[in-house]
């Protein structure tokens, strides 16, 4: 900047003693701080860089900073005009080394190091050895959560109840951290919350009330002893404080060493930064000078402890003591882009409907460009905003842009990898900063199954998963020098030395420079460095680490992604707006504009309100109809609404203020304008005639886009199906009878594939389809199933063909009408439903070069589905069908229409050729038998004595229905649960890893209690039940689950070892679908062998015809699973 503006030379030569610059967006903040410095220097020669504390937001921003003074330094250095000035400067230039330039954090612990080793009466310690680390407050929630489950504490079956221990950990972790944040005493906290409890929080709400005080101060108590010579880095602004308060020998010396403290970024200041502020330049006899510059509309950073409420008092502090300035001209944006931003946020501030917002209007430094043609571009869509982007930016390219001067912005970094496929998929280059999810990356999941096998080098399955990384292409020589060279020595290395000899030895960098994928280096040099800082002194052994790396992966730990530098110039940038702040792009393009900002999930569950304490709201196990709500949480969610959307407010701010020349406004024309979103903020000029004609690609639902309820800054953990992942490429090579079964589809060209579950499928399946697409026989695949978790799974597993574009159709998802424009080298994964509406859009040469996949053939048998899809199905060139059981009961239209649209079965492979072969795992059975109740028999008899009053025409039509009811009857029978409770009472060890499958909701009920005291960590998944419940059974956190039909089909989660049958059906096709569930081999467990536990009827002499017709099945399905049980591995 050459040339300052009337504002910013104020607010550089000011006088005063205390002075806060209130920055707007793009005024040039920090240029005017660094100039301020430089000005003082060049005021007092006595003074020298080494006076100056100047403390910063990031540790990029300290550089950035240091940078500016040293170009400053050096510029004066260069013309000065004395040989003495000269040498001045050259020492300045020297000092800057050692100038106190930093973080908060950074400065809290020179403050701590000036007290020495210390130790409170509050058992707070310190020393300058400390490390500063989280993990003692993640062992101390895990610890004292299982010390409270496992003691005697009376009621805690009311907690236990409603909330399962993994929720509790969650709910218990997210209010600690809570009061944490705002830098809140939590015996004041817990005693205010204990108080409302005893006068008015009533019943189970006071009881769960007071677990949580209690659990929360044992945590306290928890993480103190586990912090052994360790310090969170809240720990280091709350430990500052308290020096600073008790020891004014501190203050007197930083107030010696230091005579200017400067702060940018003030708006993020919290309640202890404020604090420091004022004990060092309000107390003592040479108070330091202060010069603070900040921007209250860009405080987006209240989930880390930034406090707008400690701003404004510092203001008013500052305005009594010295002196208020404003920056308002704009350098960054053109003139329309400041207008309209200035007219958006005046509608903000002036409705009382929207949030609070505090309004300065920004004034443009350019005013040549008075019109805002082609500079704000409202793009409207209806279905797909990530086409949408796609076609914008390639829109902008073809009239002269560069991809470089484009970024996308984003709330969170949740879609950003969907973004990124799209833009790359259509041969854009993209960067991305702010990315989160790095246990969820390829990269990583490779560099562990490598791990994973050198830990257990002997285990054949892990070698082949390890062969099967793409680094090495099932080079064997690469891991023979891996067991020769560094398993041997594994121990006497650190852990970051293992992961570089693997990444040495297999060329890795080559790898991913061969593939220009940057971002893939980074992040395994990234996990190398969390490794260092989560293990100061790396003692860890590569077994423990495997074991941690897992979990990381398990619970998709939301770890950041590296950031790449800047040296790709022309490159689409996908960013956070967080990570944005600071930052300007020619282009900014702002997607997720009708983002529902106030869904259920972005409330948290937890809320503080002064005078109150804790308050909560919590989603109970599945059958309470409602939250359960302490008394004045309403009250609190009100509060906390007002600060959260005042926020969100702010956060618009910053993304609208990144742009410099252009500002794409993505606008759902299909929101509701009561929804609270940016959207609805955003106020819309009349300029429809320049807006940017994007064509939407219509659909005939409107679009919904990805649930956002457990968004990145919230205390929720997000989740994955890690174990399926983990076992994706556990065969490098395919099974024989995938083999035969692939070689037979290829001959016919359509037919079913019957496999047995849990005998690969679903990679016989992509197998085959690979072998087209390599033949270039297809163009497109189309992958059609019921149910979304089956469909997020195949969605999973297809990504290992890396040439598709993969679309989906189902649930959130509305992609089918691209899929119809953009079918070469796309695959579609949709569900029956949504196929039946958009398959005869579909144009010809997709049929022609595609092949359909019908997972679960059976289903597609259905009724509504024969009647709907009848002539369309055998359009397709290639049809496969894939079920373990492709034949529907007592159906004989739905299988004359699956032949007829697939085809028929053309290969078999049963259970007991896969139990045999070693495939799936032996197995015990266990048949409970139990006796109908009285009730059971009173409402047999009815029914029956009902049918023989029909008349025989209508009996031979009616008994299909009439054996139906029947077995209703014993379905839910409560004559099992006596039976069942004094089985699982005497072999309590069932229920870990176990799923019990139960007809109705209400049976589940009764199971429940049953099992609440013999082991409380379990789950429903009925139909209302969220899917994120299976993935927390599937990663090992529940021990059991209690299932309805549900999860009987398709779903793999390889470590359950046992299932109990509280209901069958009359055919064994249910049946061969449940036991199927634990039957597979789990790599992890080599040596499982499952258990199938059967409710049986107890055969009766004094049965009807009727009644033994039925009990005939239970009987059968005994047989069998008896003779099923009997079978051998023979390999």
């Amino acid at each position: 900047m050459v040339t300052l503006t009337s504002e910013q030379i104020a607010a550089i030569t000011s006088n005063a003693s205390k002075i806060l610059v209130k920055a707007g967006a793009g005024t040039g903040k920090t240029e005017v701080l660094t100039r301020r410095i430089l000005y003082l220097l060049e005021q007092d020669e006595e003074l020298t860089v080494r006076d100056f504390a100047v403390i910063t937001f990031t540790n990029k921003a300290t550089e950035n900073v240091k940078d500016r003074i040293k170009n400053h330094l050096f510029n004066k250095y260069m013309t000065a005009q004395s040989q003495k000035e000269k040498d001045r400067y050259r020492n300045e230039l020297d000092a800057l080394n050692l100038a106190q330039i930093s973080t908060i954090h950074q400065f809290c612990r020179l403050i701590l190091n000036y007290a020495g080793p210390f130790q409170t009466e509050s058992s707070n310690s310190y020393a300058p050895s400390y490390a500063v680390s989280e993990r003692a407050l993640r062992e101390a929630v895990e610890q004292v959560v299982s010390n409270w489950i496992n003691s005697d504490v009376n009621q805690k079956e009311v907690l236990l109840e409603t909330l399962p221990p993994h929720d509790l950990k969650k709910y218990l972790m997210s209010a600690y951290l809570l009061i944490r944040n705002k830098g809140l005493p939590l015996e004041d906290v817990l005693s205010e919350t204990k108080k409302t409890m005893l006068l008015q929080d009533v019943g189970n709400i006071a009881t769960i009330k007071g677990f949580f005080i209690d659990l929360l101060n044992a945590l306290k108590q928890e993480e103190t002893i586990r912090k052994l010579n360790t310090l969170n880095t809240d720990d280091l602004l709350a430990y500052a404080v308290d020096v600073l308060r008790n020891n004014p020998a501190v203050v007197e010396r930083l107030q010696g060493r230091f005579r200017h403290v400067f702060v940018d970024e003030f708006q993020d200041t919290s309640v202890y930064q404020a604090e420091i502020l004022r004990y060092i330049c309000d107390t003592g006899n040479r108070p330091a000078h202060l010069f603070v510059v900040g921007d209250v509309k860009q405080s987006i950073y209240q989930f880390r402890g930034a406090d707008v409420t400690s701003y404004k008092s510092m203001e008013d502090w500052i305005r009594q003591q010295g002196i208020v300035l404003s920056l308002r001209t704009n350098f960054r944006s053109v003139k329309p882009i400041v207008d309209f931003v200035n007219e958006t946020f005046r509608c903000i501030a002036n409705d009382e409907k929207k949030p609070d917002f505090e309004v300065e209007d920004l004034q443009e430094f350019d005013t040549s460009q008075d019109d805002n043609e082609n500079v704000i571009k409202y793009i409207k869509f209806k279905n797909n905003p990530v086409d949408t982007v796609v076609k914008t930016i390639l829109e902008e390219i073809e009239q002269g842009a560069h991809y470089g001067q484009f970024a996308v912005l984003f709330r969170t970094n949740r879609n950003m990898d969907e973004y990124e496929h799209a833009l790359r998929t259509a041969g854009i280059p993209v960067q991305k900063t702010g990315a989160g999810k790095l246990f969820a990356r390829r990269e990583i999941k490779e560099l562990y199954r490598i791990l994973n096998w050198m830990v257990t080098p002997k285990d054949p399955i892990k070698r082949e998963e390890a062969l099967s990384v793409d680094w090495i292409t099932g080079s064997e020589e690469y891991l023979s020098r891996l067991e020769y060279e560094i398993i041997p020595h594994a121990a006497k290395y650190t852990v970051t030395q293992v992961i570089e000899a693997v990444m040495r030895l297999a060329h890795v960098r080559d790898y991913y420079l061969i593939k220009d994928d940057r971002q893939s280096i980074a992040n395994l040099d990234r996990l190398k460095e969390i490794t260092r800082q989560y293990w100061k002194d790396e003692s860890i052994q590569l077994v423990d680490y495997v074991n941690w790396l897992s979990v990381q992966m398990a619970t998709n730990h939301d770890e950041t992604q590296a950031e790449i530098s800047d040296d790709v110039l022309d490159a689409v940038q996908l960013i956070t707006i967080h990570k944005a702040k600071g930052l300007e792009y020619p282009y900014v393009i702002l997607p997720e504009n009708d983002r529902n900002l106030v869904s259920p999930g972005l409330i948290p569950s937890i809320l503080y309100s002064a005078g109150s304490g804790l308050e909560f709201q919590i989603k109970p196990r599945v059958w309470y109809k409602t939250k359960i709500s302490s008394s004045h949480y309403d009250q609190a969610k009100e509060l906390y609404l007002k600060e959260y959307l005042a926020e969100e407010a702010r956060v618009l701010y910053v993304a609208l203020t990144r742009a410099e020349k252009k500002l794409f406004l993505l606008i759902n024309e299909d929101t509701s304008n009561k929804i609270v979103c940016y959207q609805n903020w955003i106020k819309q000029q009349d300029n429809e005639a320049n807006e940017l004609k994007v064509d939407p690609i219509i659909m005939e639902e409107s679009y919904q886009y990805r649930s956002t309820e457990d968004e990145d800054e919230q205390p929720i953990v997000q989740t994955v199906d890690f174990e399926e992942e983990q076992n994706r490429k556990s065969q490098s090579k395919l099974w024989r009878h995938q083999e035969e079964a692939v070689d037979t589809f290829l001959a016919s060209g359509s037919g079913i594939i019957e496999m047995a579950t849990g005998t690969g499928k679903t990679r016989t399946s992509i197998e085959i389809i690979k072998r087209l697409l390599d033949t270039k026989q297809i163009d497109s695949v189309v992958v059609t199933v019921s149910g979304n978790d089956l469909l997020d799974q195949w969605y999973e597993e297809l990504l290992v063909l890396d040439e598709l574009r993969f679309l989906r159709q189902y649930g959130q998802y509305k992609q089918a009408s691209t899929f119809q424009l953009l079918s070469k080298k796309s695959a579609l994964i949709i569900s029956h439903q949504e196929l039946i509406k958009v398959i005869k859009n579909f144009r010809r040469n997709i049929f022609e070069r595609s092949i359909l996949v019908c997972d679960e053939v059976h289903g597609i048998g259905a009724e509504s589905k024969v009647l709907n899809l009848s002539g369309e199905l055998r359009k397709f060139k290639y049809r496969l069908g894939l079920s373990a059981t492709p034949e529907r009961e007592y159906d004989e239209v739905g299988n004359q229409f699956i032949q007829e649209e697939i085809g028929p079965v053309i290969y078999r492979y049963p259970l007991e050729a896969a139990i045999r072969e070693g495939i799936l795992c032996e197995f015990d059975y266990v048949p409970l038998e139990y006796e109908l109740t009285p009730e059971d028999r009173k409402a047999i008899r009815s029914v029956i004595a009902a049918f023989h009053a029909e008349s025989k025409d209508l009996q031979e039509k009616n008994k299909t229905e009439l054996y139906t009811r029947l077995a209703q009857i014993r379905k839910t029978s409560k004559g099992k649960l006596p039976i069942f409770e004094d089985f699982i009472h005497k072999n309590p060890h069932l229920l870990k890893r176990c799923i019990i499958y139960v007809e109705t909701k209400e049976f589940g009920e009764w199971i429940q209690n049953i099992i609440l005291n013999i082991n409380p960590n379990y789950h429903t998944y009925f139909g209302d039940d969220h899917s994120e419940d299976l993935q927390r059974f599937s990663r090992g956190e529940l021990d059991c689950l209690i299932a309805a039909k549900r999860i009987s089909e398709g779903i793999d989660i390889r470590s359950i070892e046992k299932v109990i049958l509280m209901t069958a059906d009359r055919s064994l096709t249910q049946t061969i679908q449940r036991i199927g569930r634990c039957l597979r081999i789990d790599p992890n467990n080599p040596n499982k062998r499952a258990t199938v536990i059967d409710l049986v009827e107890k055969q009766e002499g004094d049965s009807t015809e009727e009644e033994r017709e039925v009990i005939k099945a239970d009987q059968q399905r005994k047989n069998w699973l008896t003779k099923l049980s009997q079978i051998r591995r023979e390999v």
